[in-house]
């Protein structure tokens, strides 16, 4: 889906998955979709920090530094 959505993107350096004119999301409107994508039931433990937890895995697998992960989540040092 992100490698269709990219793609299709008219702008290349833009997000993945923008507001409804094309900016970067509200963060507030970004968690209540979340809340309401994974309901109350049995997953009221995804949070958006659980991506992110994820995404450091993911990188941290396919043997990228800790220098390039710190960088993708923003830490300041590795």
């Amino acid at each position: 889906m992100l490698r269709r959505r990219y793609y299709l993107a008219e702008d290349k350096d833009g997000p993945i998955f923008p507001d409804s004119i094309g900016g970067l999301r509200d963060p507030s409107n970004t968690l209540r979709d979340l809340r309401d994508a994974r309901g109350s039931e049995g997953f009221a433990w995804v949070t958006s920090h659980v991506f992110r937890k994820t995404a450091a895995t993911i990188l941290d697998e396919a043997g990228l530094t800790p220098r390039l992960v710190a960088d993708q989540l923003g830490h300041s040092r590795p």
